[in-house]
Formats: structure tokens, C-alpha cells, sequence
């Protein structure tokens, strides 16, 4: 009898010991599986912030040139502008030296 009692308790704890091991199996599939979303979800975001920073650089890029467009136009309007005032002047003081 005695033998009957401990061979049943024998049974009960490798059956709770199973049912642990199954549960800590389930939890490592669970965390697994957790963790293989995460890892998707990061990648997407991911992803997205090199996207919109390529977005944010290609827009920095065409104001930069648009930018650098007007300032050379400027500075061209500028120097056509001098250039034509020498040239008004010296052509001015020809006249002058052929009026004499």
C-alpha cells in the first residue's frame, strides 16, 4: 500500500513536471513569436525614418538649388548691370573727347 501511495506521487510530480515543461516550451514559443513581430514592426518603422530622410534630403537638395539659382541670377543681374554702367560711362566720355 504504502509502495502504491509513493509510486502515485512518483507520477503526479513527473506529470506536474511535464505540464512545466510544456508551459515553459508554450512561453518560449510565445516569446519567440513576440519577438519575430517586434523585429517586423522595427524594420518597418525602420524603413519608414530612411525613407522620410531621404524625402527631408531630396527636398533640402531642391531648395538649396533653387537657392543657389536666384543668388547666381543676382549676382548675374549684377555684374550685367555694372558692365553696362562702364560701358554708358565710356561711352559717354568718347563722346565728350569727340565733342572737342
Amino acid at each position: 500500500m504504502a509502495e502504491k501511495i509513493v509510486e502515485d506521487e512518483r507520477k503526479r510530480q513527473q506529470t506536474r513536471l511535464e505540464l512545466v515543461r510544456q508551459l515553459e516550451e508554450a512561453e518560449t514559443r510565445d516569446l519567440k513569436e513576440r519577438m519575430r513581430l517586434l523585429r517586423g514592426f522595427f524594420s518597418a518603422w525602420y524603413e519608414e525614418v530612411i525613407s522620410s530622410w531621404g524625402k527631408v534630403r531630396k527636398a533640402g537638395a531642391v531648395r538649396d538649388w533653387k537657392l543657389l539659382g536666384r543668388a547666381w541670377g543676382a549676382w548675374h543681374r549684377w555684374a550685367v548691370h555694372r558692365r553696362n554702367r562702364r560701358e554708358a560711362a565710356a561711352a559717354t566720355r568718347e563722346m565728350q573727347r569727340n565733342m572737342r
